[in-house]
Formats: C-alpha cells, sequence, structure tokens
C-alpha cells in the first residue's frame, strides 16, 4: 500500500504542477449546449465541436451536452459533426466572460432539405424503424472513430429487435469476439483467441460478477443484464485509466439513460420463441420424466423500455424483459451421437446416445435516475438485476464392446468371453439458477478546465444447481454386465454410431431396451452453491491545457474487493435392497421406478423403444423406503471438503494519463502507466492423514507393530465418517499472497480523413489465475508409508 500511495502522490503532484498556465490568457468565454438527432431527439454523445479557425474542440458526452472553453470573444463559428449525419456550422456572438447556451440538432445525412438562410429547415419522410437502425449505426461508427484506443462498437438497435435472452447474440457482429456455445445460447465471450477468464464485462464501467462457473473467473453470459442496453464497446488495448486485466481485451455495456432523449419514449416487444423441432405450435410438447420440463403450452416473451425525461435537471429510465425458450427432447436423426474408437483396426469401442431436453427462462430489470445537481456537476444512480433458471434433463444409452471385440466401420462383434455392458442413467439432470444484482452510483463534473469523476459500484452473484432438491437425482447409473454386444448400421453419411444393438449373455439373448433389466448402481445427487461479490470505488481528476499543442493530465486511483465463496454437495446414495450388492437383487424390474407415461411417449433408439428408468421415481423410492439405499457418508464429507472454496481478493490501483494532440489535432497520443496490486487472502481443503491415527507426546505417529516395515499406525475412530472428519478439514488451510506491477500503455491515432483513422498500440497486462489455482490447498504425506533405504 505505501508503494501505491508514493504512485498516487506523484501523479497527483505532477498534475497540481500543471494547474497554473504559465502566462496570462486573454479573456475569454464558453460555449455550452447539447447535440441531438433533429428527427428522434436522441442525444448524440462523441460528437465533435470545433472552433473554426482554430485548433480548439471538444466532444460531447454521452448525454449530448458539451462545454467548450477559451473561445475569443466577437463572432464564434462552431463545426458540429458526427458520423452519418450532415455536418452544421453555426454562428454564435460571444462576449468575454460569458457563458453561452446552444443547442444543435443534427439530421441524418440524405433527409435535410436545402433551406435559404432564415427559412425552417424541413426534413425528408422517414421511417421509425429505418431512422432508428441507420442512427444506431451512426452512433457505432462514431464512438469507434473518436475513440482514444483501440475498440469495436455495436449498438444494438443497429440489429433491430432481437430479443432480450442473451447479449451474446449481439456479440457476434463483433471482430475479434468469439462465443462459446452450450448447445442453444451464447454462454462465454473469448476476446482475441484468449480464455474467457482472461477478459472482465463490465456495466456502464462497473464490473459484473459471474458465479455460475464456480471456481473460474469467466462470466456466463446467461448472468449478464440485458434489459435497456444502448450499445456494447469491445477493447482491444487499454488505456493507463483502465484495468491492467485483461489479456484479450474488456467489454462494456452502456445502458440507456433519461437524458439520451429529449422526449418521453416507451417501447415494447411481445414475441414467442419456436424451435425448429416442435414447429409453430403452442402446445407443450411430449411428457418429460421431470415435471418442471413437461409445460402445457409455451409461454411468450417480452422486454420493454421506458426513457423520461423529467426536465433540464432530472431524467429516469427503466427496463425490464422476460425470455422463455423450450428445447424439445432429441429424437431420431436430431439425437446426439458421440463414439469412441480403436483407430488401429477401424472399429468403434464404444457408443453413445443421447436425448437432452431444456426450458430455459430469463428475468432482467433496469432502474436509473440522472440529476443535474448544476450545470456542472451530475449525479448518477442505476441498478440492474438478472436471472436464469436453466433446466436440464438427459437421457443417455451407452454401449461398450469390451476387450477383444471386433468390427469395421460399419459394425462391431462384442468377444465371445462376454466382456461387454450397456448403461443407462449416466446423464445430468440438474436446474441451474442464477441470479446477478449490480448497482453504481457516479459524480461527473465538467469545468472550464478540471474534470472531476468518481464512481461506486456493488455486484452479487448467486447460483445454485439442484437436483434433488427438486425432487430427482442427478444422475442414477444403471447398467447390464457379461454381455456379448453387437452393433450394426454406423452411417457412412449421416450419423456415427449404430442405429441396431443386439447382446447375448451365455448364449441367451437379452433385452437391453428394457430398464427392467438393468441393475441399478446408485443414485447420485451433485448440488453447487455458488457466490461472488464485488465493492469497487474509484475516482479521476484531469486537468486540459489550452496550449499551442492541446495537453490533458489525468490521474486516479481504485479499489475493489471481491470475495467468492462456493461449496459443492456431492452425495451418493449406493442400492442396497436388503444389503444385497449382487446384480440380481438390484434389478430395476423389481421396483417401481418407472414413469410409464413419459416411456409410452419417449424419445427412441432409431425407433426402437426404450424403457427408461425414472431419477424421479428413483428418488421418491428413496424417501419412501430409505432402507433400500446406504448414504456414502465418509465420500460426501470428504467431496464436501475438497470442493470448499473461499476468497478475499483486493485490488489498488492508481495511474497517471497524458493526452497530446499534434498536427492540427489529427495525431492523437494516448500513454501513461498505471500500478496495480492485488493482495489474494484464501482458504482451502486440509487432507492430513497422520489426524486420524493416535499420536505420541511429540506428535509422531505411534506404530503399532515395529515389527513390520515402514508404521503400523493406530487408529482413532473405527467409526469411517469420524475418520474422514478428522483427516479432511473444510477450509483447514489458509494462505496470503501479494503480487504487484507496472503497466505502462500507448495508443497512436492519426487521421487521414474525417472518416478514416489509423491506429497502433502497446500495453502491457495480465491475466489473473482462476480461484482453484489462487486457493490454498494442503496435502499431507500419508505417514504409513514405509522409508526408502539409506543409498
Amino acid at each position: 500500500m505505501q508503494t501505491l500511495n508514493r504512485f498516487f502522490s506523484t501523479a497527483l503532484a505532477a498534475l497540481v504542477f500543471f494547474a497554473t498556465p504559465l502566462s496570462a490568457q486573454p479573456a475569454t468565454a464558453t460555449i455550452e449546449g447539447r447535440v441531438s438527432n433533429a428527427t428522434t431527439g436522441s442525444a448524440l454523445g462523441r460528437a465533435r465541436v470545433a472552433l473554426v479557425g482554430t485548433d480548439r474542440e471538444t466532444y460531447t458526452e454521452s448525454d449530448g451536452t458539451f462545454r467548450l472553453g477559451g473561445v475569443p470573444a466577437g463572432e464564434a463559428r462552431l463545426n458540429v459533426s458526427y458520423i452519418g449525419f450532415d455536418r452544421q456550422t453555426v454562428v454564435v456572438g460571444v462576449a468575454a466572460g460569458a457563458t453561452i447556451q446552444r443547442d444543435v440538432e443534427l439530421a441524418l445525412a440524405g433527409t435535410r432539405s436545402a433551406a435559404a438562410v432564415g427559412e425552417t429547415v424541413k426534413l425528408s419522410e422517414f421511417t421509425v424503424v429505418a431512422d432508428r437502425e441507420m442512427t444506431a449505426q451512426a452512433l457505432a461508427m462514431n464512438e469507434q472513430r473518436y475513440a482514444a484506443n483501440i475498440k469495436n462498437v455495436v449498438a444494438i438497435d443497429e440489429y433491430g429487435d432481437r430479443g432480450d435472452e442473451n447479449i451474446g447474440e449481439f456479440l457476434r457482429f463483433l471482430p475479434g469476439v468469439a462465443l462459446n456455445d452450450s448447445g442453444q445460447v451464447p454462454n462465454e465471450v473469448t476476446l482475441r483467441g484468449f480464455p474467457a477468464q482472461t477478459s472482465g464485462i463490465t456495466i456502464d464501467g462497473g464490473d459484473v460478477m459471474g458465479s455460475r462457473g464456480g471456481d473460474t473467473r469467466a462470466l456466463s453470459l446467461l448472468e449478464v443484464p440485458v434489459s435497456n442496453v444502448s450499445r456494447v464497446e469491445v477493447t482491444k488495448v487499454p488505456t493507463p485509466d483502465m484495468p491492467a486485466s485483461g489479456l484479450g481485451g474488456s467489454l462494456n455495456i452502456i445502458s440507456k439513460a433519461g437524458f439520451d432523449t429529449r422526449r418521453p419514449e416507451f417501447s415494447y416487444q411481445l414475441y414467442q420463441i419456436f424451435h425448429s423441432r416442435s414447429g409453430l405450435t403452442l402446445d407443450g410438447g411430449p411428457r418429460n420424466h421431470v415435471g418442471a420440463l413437461s409445460p402445457k403450452w409455451v409461454e411468450p416473451s417480452f422486454g420493454l423500455s421506458y426513457l423520461l425525461p423529467v426536465n433540464k435537471q432530472l431524467a429516469r429510465s427503466a427496463g425490464a424483459s422476460r425470455t422463455w425458450r423450450q428445447k424439445p427432447m432429441e429424437r431420431g436423426k436430431d439425437s446426439d451421437e458421440t463414439a469412441t474408437w480403436n483407430l488401429v483396426d477401424g472399429f468403434q469401442r464404444q457408443s453413445d446416445w443421447q436425448s437432452l431436453a431444456q426450458i430455459l427462462k430469463t428475468w432482467s430489470a433496469n432502474l436509473g435516475a440522472d440529476w443535474r445537481l448544476t450545470p456542472r456537476d451530475t449525479l448518477s444512480a442505476s441498478f440492474q438485476y438478472r436471472e436464469s433458471d436453466s433446466y436440464i434433463t438427459r437421457s443417455i444409452f451407452s454401449a461398450i464392446y469390451g476387450a477383444g471385440a471386433t468390427g469395421n466401420a460399419t459394425f462391431t462383434q462384442g468377444a465371445a468371453t462376454g466382456v461387454g455392458s450397456v448403461s443407462q442413467g449416466d446423464g445430468a439432470n440438474q436446474d441451474i439458477l442464477t441470479q446477478t444484482s449490480t448497482a453504481g452510483l457516479k459524480f461527473r463534473h465538467r469545468g472550464e478546465s478540471w474534470k472531476f469523476d468518481a464512481a461506486l459500484n456493488w455486484s452479487l452473484a448467486e447460483s445454485q444447481w439442484l437436483d434433488i432438491a427438486k425432487g430427482h437425482f442427478n444422475t442414477a447409473p444403471a447398467n447390464i454386465t457379461g454381455l456379448v454386444v453387437r452393433g450394426d448400421g454406423i452411417p457412412s453419411s449421416s450419423g456415427i454410431i449404430p442405429t441396431r444393438y443386439s447382446a447375448t449373455r451365455a448364449g441367451a439373448a437379452v433385452n437391453i431396451f428394457d430398464g427392467a433389466n438393468y441393475s441399478i448402481a446408485s443414485g447420485n445427487s451433485v448440488q453447487n452453491d455458488y457466490n461472488a461479490g464485488k465493492l469497487a470505488g474509484r475516482a479521476d481528476l484531469q486537468r486540459d491545457f489550452a496550449w499551442r499543442v492541446p495537453i490533458s493530465l489525468r490521474t486516479g486511483f481504485a479499489i475493489d474487493r471481491t470475495e467468492r465463496d462456493n461449496r459443492r454437495f456431492l452425495k451418493t446414495w449406493n442400492f442396497r435392497p436388503n444389503g444385497a450388492t449382487d446384480a440380481t437383487s438390484r434389478l430395476a424390474g423389481g421396483f417401481d421406478v418407472f414413469d410409464d407415461a413419459y416411456n409410452r411417449d419417449a424419445p427412441t433408439l432409431y425407433g426402437q423403444p426404450m424403457r427408461w428408468i425414472s431419477h424421479t421415481k428413483l428418488y421418491q423410492l428413496l424417501l419412501a423406503r430409505p432402507q433400500l439405499f446406504v448414504l456414502d457418508e465418509p465420500l460426501a464429507h470428504q467431496n464436501l471438503v475438497t470442493n470448499s472454496r473461499r476468497l478475499i481478493e483486493t485490488i489498488s490501483a492508481a495511474y497517471l494519463r497524458a493526452d497530446v494532440r499534434l498536427l492540427h489535432n489529427r495525431l492523437w497520443l494516448v500513454g501513461g502507466v498505471r500500478f496495480e496490486k492485488t493482495n489474494d487472502e484464501g482458504w482451502g481443503p486440509k487432507n492430513d492423514p497422520s489426524a486420524q491415527y493416535q499420536k505420541d507426546a511429540q506428535g509422531r505417529v505411534i506404530d503399532g507393530n515395529v515389527t513390520q516395515a515402514g508404521v503400523q499406525p493406530i487408529f482413532l475412530s473405527n467409526d469411517l465418517l469420524v475418520r474422514a472428519r478428522q483427516r479432511y478439514v473444510e477450509r483447514g488451510t489458509h494462505a496470503e499472497q501479494h503480487y504487484s506491477g507496472y503497466y505502462p500503455s500507448l495508443n497512436a491515432s492519426f487521421s487521414l480523413t474525417e472518416k478514416l483513422v489509423v491506429r497502433g498500440a502497446y500495453a502491457r497486462t495480465l491475466g489473473r489465475p482462476n480461484v482453484s489455482s489462487v486457493v490454498p490447498s494442503a496435502t499431507f504425506t500419508e505417514p504409513t508409508v514405509a522409508a526408502p533405504p539409506s543409498p
């Protein structure tokens, strides 16, 4: 922290040193106002406002406001431009020391009719949709054109109404952005080829926390609020005022605000998401073996947005959305298939068939308020909420042909020794619930030469992975062993596994499509509880110098505290009817574990009906007859300890940035250095085998039989659960680590023409490791192992 304080003090001293002009300046005036779209009234952020005949220029804020100081007294001509809009020259009479208010309205290129001086300007006809999309396109292009660094921007309205389900649907249009899809929807974003965990996502500059991935820093796009989004910008190279983390860059989502428009705007959409497998129908489809995935009807989706500029001092915004998407179970040729091959002899060793069903629901909400305390000071507050519910069930059939199998590209024949097997029930069935909340408070001051920004952001993410809490097991493996399995009809043009199966045992045919012939191994639960939160604050101070060579100096500091708390609850109930472990006693046909209503319309294996063991009915059997199952408590405790981690990470930063404009503002250099210090404190699992053994006064394990090699320990308890608790201690390991560094950067932009810019950049960044790589864990050597002989 002392290093950080010294860095910030030096940066602030440098800024103060330049605060006093070198010589007295002549009396000047200030022109301030707002630039907006003449058709829609929406604000035009980053519009260029230049004083004709000089190098003096400025750019509008996100709400379209601008302030241009140092204007000589007399007649001033302002050149106002925005890509995609007609340029406009405004003549303003100014008096020394005065502040003149002048608003400017720009029209989309080609929509303004010619008019003589003093006549009313008329706009040609337009359509709302076309104007909105053209304005959005101009917004994205303008943001990129006048950015201080290399970045890409996509405006949401540019691509029409695509729903509010997933922000990834819009990121597809950005260069350098790749999406990891989860089958239906984009799940993670990767920038410039770097892993998802190395790139952060922010909303209006505030970090969005994610918990769905557990120990990874990667943020699932299902957790990102998407209500009331204006645009998304992807920064490829940071400037010194931006965090150094993000090897591939960073992604910032910008929300709509009440001051973005001159008049109230309310928009809404009501729509339905259909799946091509179901067609255009409102029917909920075939019954699933989980009730939550058996809807009677498909449900509608909606989105709405409301912008309300109450007056010149106060504006509000609100937005909400809800989406509903169903993925029916795969059937026939649509099923998922995987195969393991013997590549030497050219035949399959294992064939896997899967049918997956899912219902995905999302909810988003946004509230915002902006208050202009004075013409130069603005206070903004915002809140974002996101919830997703992703319910997934799987039906999986696997055929393992065993050692000694033969075949070719069209079939596989198991060996006569009967070492093959078939199984079902291994696919995970779970409901993944996530909730993300973010809130932000910002203060902005824009003075003649000084600018000050301060922000406080909070984000909380929670994720629960549920199965038995929803009334069913996650997996329920069951199998038939000792088989001679044969698979025929491996397609050559479509599909990769056999379409026909048969099996024998000791020469007798076995019906592998009837679940009654399968022996139940266990019922398993994998429930996760992941939580992540962040509180962050920052302050930035900037001084502009209207010298012959315009220079701006900026300094600031930031600090954020992140806490991650993750637990996984893995439990196994071994199926032991009356204590029996043999396959015959565990046959599913002897128990009420079949959902006949589901099996009547369940997916078939290439036309062959399968009688599936129900995960729901098996869990109901556990509740009704718990004596048939044995919970492996020692293993459950071990799994809990192994998958329980907590991390507190504090990052402190300070920076110094300089902006220099040369060659009549055509060359823009942005450079400086950032200092960051990271403090990590973590708690993880402790695995100490010696803790379950008797020890002497010196803490050495007592040897129960000195006549044998090595140490023969004496257990403290004969209870396996007690031993597990002695050996495995939840978060029994604690450690701290610190690292810091300087991260310089330089961005250069040269304007060849108004619409063509050449850019170059350099930056030193870092990638932070995942939680599992930071949180400590301790595993001690087993003391019973004989010591190696001395050389």
